[in-house]
């Protein structure tokens, strides 16, 4: 069944608002671990990977719950 097909819930809506939210949060926190690393001239490699790791999944989350909620997207829900 392709993912148009499909209908959503407003419960699975509000799960992918939610995990967008945290992955949000996360970015915040992953940038702001990367200043502190930089202020302390410790390395910042390995944070910075994570971070693009974790903008990559966050671009990705957005653009699913585009698709969950936007009808010209093929996005459809049922309450």
């Amino acid at each position: 069944i392709s993912s148009s097909a499909m209908k959503h819930t407003q419960a699975d809506v509000e799960q992918a608002i939610r995990h967008v939210k945290e992955l949000e949060k996360r970015v915040v926190e992953q940038r702001a671990r990367i200043d502190r690393l930089r202020a302390e001239d410790q390395p910042t490699e390995a944070a910075e990977k994570l971070l693009a790791i974790l903008q990559e999944a966050l671009a990705l989350m957005l653009v699913h719950l585009g698709g969950l909620t936007d009808p010209v997207k093929g996005g459809n829900y049922s309450s």
